[in-house]
């Protein structure tokens, strides 16, 4: 999976590591369930039936530490009340990144997506889309085309890979706890998304999940590792994933569902800001050997690599696919 990290020697060398597409199998029957017809309890990252909501609450968790890279995932129900999300405070309180729900099934859209898609872009955040999953409606080609018609996907340098959510259904659907699929048939779904979504765009997309769905609902998979990992864990630390061990790349910390207080899904990045531009800049594999000049192509640009003489930095030149101006930044 895709968890980058900056080495330190001599010099500063970027090391990201290749992600991989995975096999595409089969899809699953559609079932008669029916598509969501409103934004009613519609489903968010972090939020289903198994979570709890009882207790008393205390203070939400502060930011771990360790991880200085911080944002939110939002979706509709941060609209709930006629509230809004505003995206110049968050920026200026410190956050440099930002997913948002798009799309779930195949005809949802998110009223407020293009409103915080482009509100935190405007406001300088490296900025997502994900879809809700929605494994019991069937066709996962389908409903992974319907996300990328709805996610507005660019490679413009600041946009990071979209992801899946896979989590429990939320109460109103009243589904079992997989969706009623069998755990090859859930294998089987999950599969196909992400390969339709990355031969759409060109970039591996990512997964978000918690264990305690994962593992019974996939029968403890580890055939997904090369997914970059959303994590989401009210714990003080993620826990060892099958197929990424320890090696997420976001991890969800703080949900009104820890019953800790929190009033917004709160996000960190394993990494530092170089690696989370990288990561929205779509690279894939770029091994400490390039440094010298050596041209290395890209998923969404090429780019030349060369030390610095004047620091001893190494410094990247790349050509946007779709921009066609060589540009030059220290790494």
């Amino acid at each position: 999976m895709l968890n980058v990290r900056r080495t330190t020697g001599g010099l500063r060398a970027a090391t990201l590591i290749a992600m991989a597409l995975g096999v595409l199998l089969a899809g699953v029957p559609a079932s008669a369930a029916p598509q969501p017809d409103s934004d009613t309890d519609n489903g968010w990252a972090g939020h289903g039936a198994a979570h709890g909501r009882t207790g008393a609450r205390a203070a939400a968790a502060a930011q771990p530490t360790g991880y200085p890279i911080n944002g939110i995932d939002v979706s509709s129900h941060d609209h709930a009340g006629s509230k809004t999300v505003n995206w110049a405070a968050q920026r200026a309180g410190g956050d440099e990144f930002a997913f948002v729900k798009a799309t779930e099934g195949t005809s949802y859209v998110n009223p407020y997506f293009d409103q915080d898609y482009h509100g935190a872009k405007d406001a300088g955040l490296y900025t997502g889309a994900y879809a809700y999953g929605r494994p019991d409606l069937g066709d996962p080609a389908g409903q992974a085309n319907h996300f990328v018609n709805q996610m507005q996907w660019s490679t413009d340098g600041r946009t990071l890979p979209p992801f899946l959510d896979m989590e429990w259904p939320y109460a109103s659907l009243n589904l079992p706890a997989c969706y009623g699929l069998s755990q090859a048939a859930m294998r089987s779904w999950i599969s196909s998304f992400l390969a339709q979504v990355k031969t759409r765009i060109g970039t591996t997309p990512m997964l978000y999940t918690n264990v305690n769905w994962w593992n019974p609902c996939t029968g403890n998979s580890a055939a997904f590792g090369q997914y970059p990992l959303d994590i989401s864990s009210c714990n003080s630390a993620p826990p060892s994933v099958p197929g990424w061990g320890a090696n997420w790349t976001f991890w969800q910390y703080e949900i009104d569902a820890c019953e800790r207080g929190a009033t917004r899904d709160y996000d960190v990045f394993n990494g530092t800001l170089a690696d989370l531009a990288a990561l929205a800049g779509g690279g894939s594999v770029v091994p400490l050997s390039v440094v010298g000049g050596q041209a290395v192509v890209h998923e969404g640009y090429t780019s030349v690599f060369t030390v610095n003489a004047a620091d001893g930095h190494v410094q990247e030149t790349y050509l946007a696919r779709l921009g066609g101006a060589w540009v030059t930044q220290d790494l």
